[in-house]
């Protein structure tokens, strides 16, 4: 669905500099297959973005576990109890594995940018959903 570069080391440095921001690596025998941003939005919520498995080793309970430990980070870090997460609509696979989670859609839809930066569109009228976790209804 997308060309170019998605992002870079600046914007990940600028990321990992900003307060109430952090990037959380997944390790696997000291190897980094995954990565995901955290940032403290206000309150009581957080948002969740940049998450990636490597391929290879999705679909065997990583992604979940990885989202839960940061989910537990958050609420540890923050107190938040709400995250938000914003999905490609044609992702309908992502969207339903987020909403095995506890996601629920919001109905909150978004362009998406039209910058370079956020990738190169191959597909017209891509837009974000947004999903979002209640963690002081559901603690599991």
């Amino acid at each position: 669905m997308l060309d170019g570069q998605r992002t870079d080391a600046d914007e990940i440095c600028s990321l990992i500099d900003t307060k109430e921001s952090l990037i959380l690596l997944c390790l696997s025998e000291g190897v980094i297959v995954g990565s995901v941003h955290l940032k403290k939005q206000d309150d009581i919520t957080a948002n969740m973005g940049m998450l990636v498995i490597q391929p290879s080793l999705q679909g065997r309970g990583i992604g979940k576990k990885f989202i839960r430990d940061a989910e537990e980070l958050a609420l540890a870090r923050w107190s938040v109890t709400r995250i938000l997460i914003c999905v490609i609509t044609l992702r309908r696979e992502l969207i339903a594995f987020y909403e095995r989670l506890g996601y629920r859609r919001t109905g909150e839809i978004k362009s998406f940018p039209d910058d370079p930066k956020f990738g190169i569109p191959k597909v017209q009228g891509l837009q974000f959903e947004m999903l979002e976790r209640d963690r002081s209804v559901d603690l599991s």
